[in-house]
């Protein structure tokens, strides 16, 4: 028995080094080399209108058995009842666009016996595909290409290359569109705005910036007031060749109010073809933190079992400070702000118990005093209306606050939590103003 695997074995050794010595025998000569793109079928590609053509490359791949052997082959433009044929059965529909509208720098290909790939320069003429498309935007343009040969193999399915473009004016904008908060100083700062080009940049050129001061129209946002900034450069930004950002720059002098937003829009840029994206960025400026310190917060209502006010100034959200629920208290549950010089504007915010928002507030009160005896509500604050967060870690940023007089004292009164109770959980508080 064991002789005879031994014989059955030595005969498929005898069978592949046959194979080896003969390799060509092998395959049928039709395998010995095969043609194909490397890049087939339907491609979708962004045509970028900037005044020059779009330069594409196509790669030919010589394969097969023998990749010493040489080979020919043509890459030539698809005529539109070649293309009828190749789209019917694919269930596709599409026009050929007008051999003006490209050039290619070889049609006729021949390979050598080292030559195991070819690359064809695809020059696509933006403007004219542009002109010819906007006359009838309803119709599926395309640039098909096919190849063949008259004595090689051709990969059947690797033989078509169909480029569907899509011309796209290209757009200066803000890296970054909306309000965009930022914070200064009382005595100001100068404040980048980057600009994008969503395409490679080839080319110096400028775009100017303005203040559109219509962008703050229904919104709660207050216009930083004229002569307190500056944008540098008169609002005018340069793009070098070589990068696609640039940077506005915009000088903040000394701040009237602790909150304030200047509302940006780009006006034009000096590249004839190149458009701009009317979004504006609302550029927000708000006053530093208040330097609080744990002496300043006050509680009526301080639970003796757990939390304390310095946990709301430690910036750890898992802390937090808990008002009176194991003992009864007096009046409403409140947490006081004492500062030691008054302030006329200014904002705050808090953020709610980490794990969940039971205990956070729905209905509250601020309240204002000069002398810490005499209060008066400065702004009553009610879920539905302000948005107020119900839910674990919810954040709480106030709107702008002012006042005719400074005002030293601030008291946070509790009127009712989401579940409906008297008592509150903040796990961070901070105040911005002056």
């Amino acid at each position: 028995m064991k002789k005879k695997y031994l014989a059955a074995f030595i005969l498929i050794l005898l069978l592949i080094n046959a194979g080896c010595t003969n390799y060509d025998n092998m395959y049928p000569e039709k395998f010995h080399k095969i043609l194909y793109l490397k890049n087939s079928g339907v491609i979708d590609m962004k045509l970028f209108k900037t005044g020059e053509n779009t330069e594409y490359s196509v790669t030919v791949v010589k394969a097969g058995t023998d990749p010493t052997a040489i080979a020919d082959a043509k890459f030539t433009p698809m005529d539109q009842k070649t293309l009828d044929i190749y789209c019917a059965s694919r269930g596709l529909s599409y026009q050929a666009l007008p051999e003006n509208c490209y050039t290619l720098d070889a049609t006729d290909l021949s390979f050598t016996a080292t030559e195991l790939y070819k690359k064809i320069g695809l020059s696509l003429k933006t403007s004219e595909i542009e002109s010819v498309v906007q006359k009838d935007v309803e119709t599926d343009y395309v640039i098909p290409f096919m190849l063949t040969s008259v004595n090689d193999s051709i990969n059947s399915t690797m033989n078509v290359l169909i480029i569907k473009p899509v011309v796209v004016v290209p757009s200066i904008a803000f890296e970054t569109v909306g309000y965009v908060s930022n914070i200064s100083p009382k005595e100001g700062k100068t404040i980048d705005i980057p600009l994008t080009l969503q395409i490679t940049n080839n080319w110096d050129f400028d775009c100017l910036v303005e203040v559109d001061e219509t962008a703050l129209a229904g919104t709660q946002y207050n216009l930083l007031p004229k002569g307190t900034y500056e944008l540098v450069n008169g609002g005018k930004v340069s793009f070098k060749k070589g990068s696609s950002k640039a940077t506005l720059q915009v000088k903040v002098n000394a701040l009237q109010h602790a909150d304030n937003t200047l509302p940006l829009r780009i006006k034009s840029v000096s590249k004839e073809t190149f458009t701009v994206d009317k979004t504006p960025v609302l550029m927000g400026v708000t006053i530093e933190k208040y330097p609080l310190t744990v002496a300043m917060l006050t509680s009526n209502a301080t639970e003796p079992t757990e939390g304390s006010l310095a946990n709301l100034l430690d910036n750890d959200v898992t802390s937090y400070f808990h008002t009176a629920w194991s003992i009864a208290v007096t009046g409403d549950h409140y947490v006081q702000v004492s500062l030691p010089q008054g302030i006329s504007s200014f904002k705050f915010s808090y953020t709610n118990r980490s794990v969940n928002g039971n205990a956070a507030l729905a209905d509250f009160e601020l309240q204002g005093s000069e002398d810490n005896k005499n209060f008066t509500l400065l702004k009553h604050f009610i879920s539905d209306v302000d948005k107020l967060p119900g839910g674990g870690a919810g954040v709480y940023n106030s709107p702008l606050l002012e006042t005719k007089s400074a005002t030293k004292y601030l008291r946070f009164v509790c009127k009712k939590n989401f579940t409906g109770g008297k008592y509150f959980v903040w796990s961070e508080f901070s105040l911005y103003g002056f």
